[in-house]
């Protein structure tokens, strides 16, 4: 009797300690996390978000606001690297890992796959060149022959055409001799007329009829309206094209050699656009390819693209345009994974007490 009691006691204290764990709410641990009771991170390099020294120290934008999570929450952990995105993504959709944090883009596809936190950082893509990126012949070429190049060109050829044929038609009886009667030779001898009249401000020979000189007259006029506009438009596009280099934003990637890291947003948004580009496994090696000269102009995430033009890339490379392409980076967690809402909270503290913009300022020096 007394062992069937304590037998009952002893369930019945199981059970009570089981609803009272359901009751607080405490959360199961991963399969990550439940070997060690540390949180497993994985993170890769990518400067200024994740940075390792050579003694294996981690530092950056992401490992700065990642601690103070963990300090807001008491969590215990540890940074597990790898080389990709997407081995990040793989490790926390499996369970091989309980958080992912770098600088990983909010896409819908990878929503499919793992849970994210609120956006912490907004970013998108934007295009580096080099300093020293001259205008090409190729490009003052396009220039000269641009839409709006092209339409004074013509305006003046009809203009020279029509004015030719008036004084034509008046002066070929009372000054043959400067403008012949068959049509083709005198025509010949107006558009000379016309044309240097227009260059000069006088020709060789002058309309004799005062009909004529008055046509004459009107033409000069109008001749320094012409020029005056040609100028215009050639100067502007050239100093245009001086300005802003050969490349100055998307629209003039297409038959530029471009370059961007394999399996990026960048990636994704050049095929869409079907502009041609080169990849590599790591923006280092766009950055050596670029200064080398190999590539004109590489498209990545824009806050590391400034970081480096900033840094390491001061002097030698620049940044041409606007971002575009806008998107916003989130801490990739295991589907269902209880940590998001506490993840969540402590992001929207760290923000509410100026945590945040501290953080934001070390790394980027402005605010965002």
């Amino acid at each position: 009797m007394n062992h069937h009691h304590l037998l009952n006691t002893s369930i019945g204290l199981g059970l009570a300690l089981v609803l009272a764990a359901l009751v607080a709410g405490l959360p199961a641990p991963s399969s990550a996390q439940a070997e060690s009771g540390r949180l497993r991170v994985v993170v890769k390099p990518l400067t200024p978000f994740v940075i390792i020294s050579g003694d294996g120290r981690y530092e950056g934008f992401s490992i700065e606001l990642w601690d103070a999570i963990a300090r807001q929450l008491a969590l215990r952990y540890d940074f597990v690297k790898v080389e990709t995105v997407q081995q990040q993504l793989e490790a926390v959709a499996t369970g091989g890992a309980d958080v992912a944090i770098t600088g990983i883009s909010i896409t819908s596809e990878r929503e499919t796959a793992v849970d994210f936190s609120q956006p912490y950082f907004d970013a998108g893509l934007q295009i580096m060149t080099r300093i020293d990126e001259g205008v090409r012949i190729t490009d003052v070429l396009e220039q000269l022959f641009s839409p709006a190049l092209l339409q004074v060109i013509g305006l003046m050829a009809v203009t020279i055409f029509v004015t030719a044929n008036l004084i034509w038609l008046i002066e070929r009886r009372r000054n043959s001799e400067d403008f012949p009667r068959p049509y083709l030779r005198g025509l010949w001898e107006s558009l000379w007329w016309a044309t240097s009249t227009l260059s000069s401000g006088s020709g060789e020979v002058n309309p004799r009829s005062a009909l004529g000189r008055i046509v004459a007259v009107l033409w000069m006029f109008s001749a320094i309206f012409l020029i005056a506009h040609f100028t215009a438009v050639m100067t502007s596009n050239l100093t245009l094209q001086n300005l802003r280099g050969s490349i100055a934003s998307v629209n003039d990637l297409p038959g530029r050699s471009v370059i961007t890291v394999d399996g990026s947003t960048a990636a994704r948004f050049l095929t869409s656009r079907n502009i041609a580009h080169r990849r590599v496994q790591s923006i280092e090696d766009a950055y050596d390819a670029l200064e080398r000269g190999q590539v004109q102009a590489i498209v990545y995430d824009s806050p590391m693209l400034r970081y480096y033009a900033n840094h390491d890339g001061r002097d030698k490379v620049k940044i041409v345009g606007l971002p575009f392409n806008n998107e916003k980076y989130g801490i990739a967690l295991p589907e269902g994974s209880p940590l998001r809402e506490e993840i969540n909270r402590a992001l929207l503290r760290i923000v509410e007490d100026g945590s945040y913009q501290d953080i934001y300022a070390r790394w980027f020096g402005a605010e965002q």
